[in-house]
């Protein structure tokens, strides 16, 4: 496989991962997936319960980085590609909140810093998001609503496919609430469909309740993601997925008086097959990506 072709199979795979996050998306009849997130309380847990509600303050500020670790194998017409060694991709934001309504929160969001581990290469693409900006919008359970996203000037071209990612990044960083009042070992689950790139997919997020205290709280997170068999377009290249699917799980932590949580450490595998077409080419792919992504909020 010429080189161009493996950058754009390995985007196309980065693709697949980065769907796993809560944004609303279409999907063809046939695929099984709520219209929209929904949220279904399966155990609401022990000891006194109450009605978790997001109380931001307009004005309220937060600054975040979260740290992206990936690994990825890479099969071509079964045979091994080649795919180097990936850096450790920093990125830093700053938040706001915007406006508080009684059925609605807006935050806005920037992103003010990117490191890529000192790789030249990768850095000085990275480096054009500098300065990228948007909103996101939930309501007061957490439940994503919508997104906007102004890229920065002078993005570079390669980058522009990111930035539906980055959106949908900052929404999996939302906390989807359950309406009845819960305690302590409650369990809820979120279903959410998602189309990014062509890609349809219908992610289960499972929430465990593991500590309250006060507006303070600490969650496990278990992740499954099924993706819709169907064309995928990136960066120019068109694809067939064939199959594929993601599981993986960790922890979130936060306060109720802001809609982000503000500290967390996620692992996701995911597994693609996938005929890719390039000019003349044609070849069966299967992609196994690793994510680890930590999120901590800047001292």
């Amino acid at each position: 496989m010429r080189a161009s072709a493996f950058a754009a199979t390995a985007a196309l795979a980065l693709t697949a991962l980065t769907a796993c996050t809560n944004a609303v998306g279409g999907g063809a009849d046939d695929f099984d997936c709520a219209e929209s997130p929904t949220v279904s309380v399966d155990d609401n847990g022990s000891g006194p319960k109450s009605e978790l509600r997001f109380t931001p303050k307009e004005g309220d500020k937060l600054a975040l980085d979260m740290d992206m670790d990936m690994s990825m194998s890479v099969r071509a017409d079964g045979s091994s590609v080649p795919t180097g060694d990936i850096p450790t991709i920093t990125m830093g934001m700053t938040t706001k909140i915007e406006r508080v309504t009684d059925d609605e929160i807006e935050t806005s969001f920037e992103y003010d810093k990117v490191d890529a581990g000192g790789d030249p290469t990768v850095e000085s693409t990275l480096q054009t998001l500098v300065g990228t900006s948007g909103s996101i919008t939930t309501d007061l359970n957490g439940v994503y609503r919508d997104a906007s996203i102004d890229p920065a000037p002078g993005l570079d071209p390669t980058m522009e496919t990111t930035l539906e990612q980055l959106e949908q990044q900052l929404a999996n960083m939302t906390v989807p609430l359950p309406d009845e009042p819960v305690g302590e070992g409650a369990d809820w689950e979120v279903e959410t469909p998602i189309e990014l790139n062509g890609l349809r997919t219908c992610n289960t997020y499972k929430y465990t309740l593991d500590e309250l205290d006060g507006s303070e709280y600490t969650l496990d997170v278990e992740i499954n993601q099924q993706m819709a068999p169907g064309p995928i377009e990136q960066n120019g290249v068109e694809a067939e997925l064939v199959d594929g699917s993601s599981a993986g799980g960790g922890t979130m932590s936060g306060s109720l008086e802001l809609p982000l949580a503000v500290s967390g450490s996620t692992n996701v595998d995911s597994s693609t097959k996938m005929e890719v077409e390039q000019g003349d080419d044609s070849q069966e792919v299967e992609s196994d990506v690793g994510v680890d992504v930590t999120i901590n909020e800047r001292g």
